[in-house]
């Protein structure tokens, strides 16, 4: 218990950081659903997604190798030559990257909106790719270092200057689409200005050819892997683009929005993920606490989902400061929230899962697996968007996910044995699957009463269905005797 209290903590603390820094999205859903149009959202979500592939590319693979042997150096002094080492390429990655994609911004621009009207877009958009995978270097210190609040600190300002920004200049300038991505080239320079004085601390003079192939030969495989997971998340606007406009890419990127409450959830998992099995493999038998982790995941997950799922009109329809959370033109893209949010549960899945091949320094499966599952969305929008449309590509992403997980818990399984409690992760599933049915039927009927009363009554059902350990009723015998003496 103590050990999954410390991952309950980092995942709050180094999640809480991280959820602030993506959540700038959601945070951003009503400026931007309301000052707006559908089609200009359209060209943003799309050029996001562009970005949040690109963005692999500039790491180039070192975060996550950088990560690794930053915690299991014991030297001081190595440290900040792995630091300092992955800091300089990184610069020279993202130099390399973005002169040419500068250069040729007009004709991307052309390529990608039919108008080299947003070059600009592009131009801006090299910019915030570089310094944002320099800022994620730095910020890795404090995930290896274990020092959450610091964590916490730097995406707090980015969050709260890209936030007033918008504001500023989306808000009260009008500065349409263009406004969005200067407010947000702006936060990642304060980031990176605010971030320096660590980087220069951690020391970013020194070069160490042995190092760096040390952490590109693990990180090397992350790329293509890491690229097929963006590609898989965001291919689906491009073909919704190409068969259905840009309208509907709009309606699309802000019920993708909307999901992103569990999203953020997963990456916050994610971030405490890692630090936490690698710092538990050294201590005996970490097994069994990998797989309690997958169940306890499942539980926290599957809450969340059907407290979105029951809300998520009232959520959208939630007015703040005079506007709508969501603007009513784009409430047609509410009935896919459920089902992203079902694929986001399946890539958590999929983060539990890699546990082994982390721990063997198999990462050359994820290549495949990834490969895989990018594929297969591919191919399928292709099929189901053109007859289904936005639920085709959400169903889509969805299945891809699930097949991630399945595929990696099968290569995962061969490189090391986890005897995850598949009884108990069934018996959730199912309740939920009945909770969600039940909501369906009734959702007519009384809904906010009735629907907080099916998630209030969701751990008594576990409870008949049989879901606790011993230890767990122990535990949940003595909390409520703590709240009844209190």
């Amino acid at each position: 218990m103590r050990a999954f209290q410390r991952l309950f903590k980092h995942t709050v603390v180094y999640g809480s950081g991280y959820v602030l820094s993506r959540s700038i999205s959601l945070l951003l859903l009503p400026i931007h659903t309301n000052c707006l149009s559908p089609s200009e959202l359209g060209i943003s979500t799309q050029l996001y997604a562009i970005i949040l592939v690109l963005s692999i590319l500039y790491s180039f693979g070192l975060n996550t190798a950088f990560l690794q042997f930053f915690m299991t150096e014991k030297s001081d002094q190595q440290r900040r030559l792995y630091f300092s080492t992955a800091f300089l390429f990184t610069a020279f990655a993202a130099l390399f990257f973005s002169v040419p994609v500068f250069a040729a911004r007009n004709f991307l621009s052309e390529l990608l909106f039919g108008s080299r009207f947003y070059g600009s877009l592009i131009g801006l958009a090299t910019a915030i790719l570089s310094l944002d995978a320099l800022n994620l270097l730095t910020l890795n210190i404090f995930r290896a270092q274990e020092k959450p609040h610091r964590f916490v600190l730097y995406q707090v300002l980015n969050v709260a200057l890209n936030l007033l920004l918008n504001v500023l200049l989306v808000v009260r300038q009008g500065g349409g689409v263009k406004a969005v991505f200067i407010a947000n080239l702006a936060a990642s320079a304060l980031m990176f200005l605010s971030l320096l004085p660590v980087s220069i601390r951690h020391g970013i003079s020194a070069f160490s050819g042995s190092f760096l192939k040390r952490m590109i030969r693990f990180g090397l495989p992350m790329i293509p892997y890491l690229s097929a997971l963006s590609l898989l998340g965001v291919m689906d606007r491009f073909f919704i683009t190409r068969y259905l406009g840009l309208e509907s890419t709009g309606i699309y990127g802000a019920a993708y929005r909307m999901a992103m409450i569990i999203q953020l959830i997963v990456t916050a998992f994610r971030f405490a993920w890692h630090p936490f099995f690698v710092s538990e493999a050294g201590k005996g038998d970490p097994v069994p606490l990998f797989a309690r982790t997958f169940t306890y995941f499942t539980l926290a997950s599957s809450l969340l989902f059907l407290g979105v799922s029951f809300f998520v009109r009232e959520i959208a329809a939630f007015r703040i400061f005079g506007f709508s959370f969501m603007h009513e033109s784009y409430f047609s893209g509410l009935s896919i929230v459920p089902l992203i949010m079902l694929g986001y549960i399946a890539y958590g899945f999929h983060l539990v899962f890699t546990t082994g091949i982390y721990l063997k320094e198999k990462t050359g499966d994820l290549i495949w697996i990834s490969a895989a599952a990018t594929t297969f969305n591919v191919i399928s929008n292709i099929l189901v968007i053109p007859r289904l449309g936005l639920t085709g590509a959400a169903l889509s992403c969805t299945v891809s996910y699930v097949l991630l997980a399945f595929l990696t818990a099968g290569a995962s399984g061969r490189r090391m044995t986890v005897h995850y409690e598949w009884g108990r992760v069934l018996r959730i599933v199912l309740l939920s699957c009945a909770m969600a049915l039940l909501f369906h039927i009734f959702r007519d009927r009384w809904r906010p009463l009735y629907s907080a009363g099916l998630l209030l009554t969701f751990p008594a059902w576990l409870w008949i269905a049989g879901f606790y350990d011993p230890k767990e009723k122990e535990q949940l015998a003595l909390w409520r005797r703590g709240r009844q003496g209190t």
